[in-house]
Order: C-alpha cells, then sequence, then structure tokens
C-alpha cells in the first residue's frame, strides 16, 4: 500500500521502468502482455519504477532481491508515450502515470488501466511494447542471474 495519495507524474520525459517476466519474453523480446496489467493481480495498474528516483539496474535488482520476483531484464516507456498519437487512438484517450511510493518501494509508480476495457487494455499494450522495443532494454542481467 502507498504511504500517500499517488501522484500524478507530470515530467513527460520521465522514464517508467518496467520488470518483465521471462514467460512474456519471446525470440529474445517481450510480449504486449508485459506491458499491461494482470488481471489477476494488478486491479488495472501497470506498475513501474521512476527512473529519477533509480536505475535500471537497481529497479531490477528490487524487483528480483527485495520483492523476490523474477524478471528477465528492464524495459523502459517515457510519461510522454502515455499521450503518443498512436497510444491515444488504441486507449481513445491519453493515460496517466503516477507515484505512488511507500517507504517499502519508494520509487514505484504504476501506469493506470482501470478505466479501460480488456480490448482497449490489450491495444495500448501493444503500443507500450512498440515503444519500449525502439529503446531497447535498458539493463540485462548477467546470464546467470536469470536463470
Amino acid at each position: 500500500m502507498p504511504d500517500s495519495e499517488p501522484e500524478l507524474i507530470g515530467t513527460t520525459n520521465e522514464t517508467l521502468y518496467r520488470q518483465v517476466h521471462p514467460n512474456c519474453i519471446t525470440a529474445g523480446v517481450p510480449t504486449s502482455l508485459a506491458f499491461r496489467p494482470s488481471p489477476k493481480y494488478d486491479e488495472g495498474m501497470l506498475s513501474v519504477t521512476l527512473a529519477s528516483l533509480t536505475s535500471a539496474e537497481e529497479a531490477y535488482h528490487h524487483h528480483t532481491e527485495v520483492k523476490g520476483m523474477e524478471s528477465a531484464g528492464t524495459w523502459g516507456i517515457l510519461v510522454e508515450d502515455l499521450a503518443s498519437p498512436e497510444l491515444v487512438e488504441a486507449a481513445r484517450q491519453p493515460m496517466s502515470a503516477f507515484a505512488d511510493g511507500s517507504e517499502d518501494d519508494p520509487a514505484h509508480g504504476f501506469v493506470d488501466f482501470r478505466h479501460l476495457g480488456r480490448k482497449r487494455r490489450e491495444a495500448v499494450g501493444a503500443v507500450l511494447r512498440r515503444k519500449s522495443m525502439a529503446r531497447g532494454c535498458l539493463y540485462t542481467p548477467p546470464a546467470e542471474a536469470s536463470a
């Protein structure tokens, strides 16, 4: 739970790091599933980590060592991607990102998908994947660490 109310991220050039689970990697690249919230766990909020508060490598280590979760690497999107024409067309509106860090995870944030239905979430996930792919993987763990 966040320590306070989520705060809208207004800085458009803020990079939002996304940890990609190994099951969401095909042929060495993430699938669009990695860029949309899981219906089972995420309550319509795609977890991200704010680059202004940590590095891609530190975000990876926090995710895998502190939280004990798996990640094949750190990918990134920009806040400005959420208002891109391609994404607005997919979502039918601009989307927003929020900072909701806590004492345990001060760099945590989320992209808000709660207002989107399943088809729109799929379309937005595909756009975010393409945007992220254009930047490439921002941190890849050593081979033995990701196994």
